[in-house]
């Protein structure tokens, strides 16, 4: 704080508005965030949900970042972690999106016109991506490994930026370790159950769940699904925003 005050009063002093003007810019800026989607490819998720799936992170998620975000498209199927691949990358480097030649006073919205272009772009050619990759990973598509995603996405975390994780799936995690579809018949305190569980480090993210319609899971299955994940991202020191089927608003405002 005493640097930034010193700077801005030097630079005032010689008249240099436009350096100030960069100055404030730098300081006052927000914590820049990681976000890593993982998105559910396996077969009991239905097309049409799919096609939300992807309409989410195009329309949702992908065009509200800012300069300095990065975002990470990851699938989940039965190979997330044994066979891992990014289903997008887009990092918002600041440096990439200015030039020398910007007048001062115009720096920060010439960089954020060009980032708006470059997420359009984006955005047009993220659709074909997912659809490719989840044509590629079909041959996984019979189990569900969603520990093994958070697995992976915890390896893009950065402790100088925000971290958040979005899951897009119906969070049925079903691997040789835990098949949840065999609880759900009976549904025994799940609680008990995530303390079976293996886990993973979650400390300082913030996760979202959005399951999306899922026709083929009663309310009380959704229910004891979703205590046994706010059980297991708690034990795990994880921060679980929102679990919900929609949840689209509550996600843009706490992205």
């Amino acid at each position: 704080m005493r640097t930034k005050l010193l700077l801005i009063v030097i630079f005032a002093l010689f008249g240099c508005k436009d350096v100030k003007q960069d100055l404030d810019a730098l300081f006052n800026e927000e914590k820049s965030r990681t976000i890593v989607v993982l998105v559910d490819f396996s077969k009991s998720i239905p097309g049409s949900t799919i096609d939300w799936y992807n309409n989410v992170i195009k329309e949702d998620i992908l065009t509200s970042l800012q300069v300095n975000d990065k975002l990470f498209v990851l699938p989940v199927d039965k190979a997330a972690q044994t066979s891992g691949i990014e289903i997008a990358s887009i990092i918002l480097n600041k440096d990439k999106f200015s030039s020398l030649q910007d007048p001062p006073n115009q720096k920060q919205e010439l960089i954020k016109r060009r980032i708006s272009k470059f997420l359009d772009t984006e955005s047009v050619n993220f659709s074909n991506q997912f659809y490719s990759v989840k044509e590629q990973r079909s041959k996984y598509s019979s189990k569900t490994d969603i520990i093994g995603a958070f697995q992976q996405a915890i390896k893009y975390f950065n402790k100088e930026t925000k971290n958040s994780i979005v899951i897009l799936s119906d969070m049925k995690q079903d691997t040789e370790e835990l098949n949840l579809e065999n609880y759900l018949s009976s549904r025994p305190d799940p609680l008990k159950l995530v303390q079976k569980t293996s886990g993973v480090d979650l400390r300082n993210a913030n996760v979202f769940v959005l399951t999306g319609d899922q026709p083929n899971i009663s309310i009380k299955d959704f229910n004891w699904l979703k205590e046994f994940w706010v059980g297991y991202v708690d034990k795990n020191k994880g921060n679980l925003i929102i679990y919900e089927s929609g949840g689209v608003s509550l996600l843009k405002e706490n992205l």
